[in-house]
């Protein structure tokens, strides 16, 4: 290879350099801060952002985390969620490499085709979210019944987890910002008997869910305006 000949390394050698020039820890310690990454992304991934990721096993303190919302193991793998430790992030020219602090929750939520949603549960309002999904992507649309009596229209993968537990068919929006397409909609009232939404109780949640109630109809589910009901 190219390094063999320059550099005379062998192939431990290889990957052992590329640990350390991105600090990845998996050696030794990576302690130059230089090469740690310190930039977070301030405006939303678009479309052509390409990510990828290191997934990695189930840890028992994540299964805990799911669980308290009464999401299990199966229903995670079932939606293709899973706790990753970093991540790359390209833009155009440019990429940026994001690392799992100790202790943090970091999962993945896979939409196949490389479109990916990154989730921290625990973090600020800036990186708590990233994603090269497009507005159109429905969470949990190929786990879904042929037919069915009823459908319902949420706006998170953790409420779909929720209600998948609860025995129901369902999907997400990716925010209450973003709807189906007219084409979408029309494929699912023809599949399912009855469609709701089941969105917040913030102003964005209750204008989302009176948008699809005009549009097309669609009966809303109303959950309690309280802290006790969140998630």
């Amino acid at each position: 290879s190219y390094l063999k000949r320059v550099r005379d390394w062998d192939y431990p050698k290889v990957l052992f350099m590329i640990d350390q020039d991105f600090c990845l820890g998996y050696y030794q310690p990576c302690n130059d801060a230089s090469k740690k990454p310190v930039m977070l992304l301030d405006k939303p991934i678009r479309e052509d952002t390409k990510i990828l990721v290191h997934r990695m096993p189930w840890q028992e303190h994540e299964l805990v985390y799911w669980d308290s919302f009464n999401i299990s193991k199966k229903t995670l793998e079932l939606y293709n969620i899973s706790p990753i430790d970093w991540y790359w992030v390209s833009k155009g020219q440019k990429s940026y490499e994001f690392k799992r602090k100790k202790d943090e929750h970091l999962y993945l939520f896979s939409f196949g085709n490389a479109m990916y949603k990154i989730y921290r549960p625990f973090g600020t309002e800036k990186d708590k979210w990233f994603s090269n999904t497009t507005s159109n992507t429905l969470m949990g649309e190929d786990n879904l019944s042929w037919l069915g009596e009823v459908l319902i229209i949420s706006k998170g993968m953790k409420e779909l987890c929720i209600l998948h537990e609860l025995g129901y068919n369902a999907v997400s929006l990716q925010g209450e910002t973003s709807y189906p397409t007219k084409q979408k909609v029309e494929a699912f009232q023809k599949r399912f008997t009855k469609i709701y939404t089941l969105m917040d109780t913030d102003t964005a949640g209750l204008q989302a869910s009176n948008h699809l109630k005009d549009k097309y109809n669609m009966s809303s589910i109303k959950l309690p305006d309280s802290q006790e009901y969140k998630d």
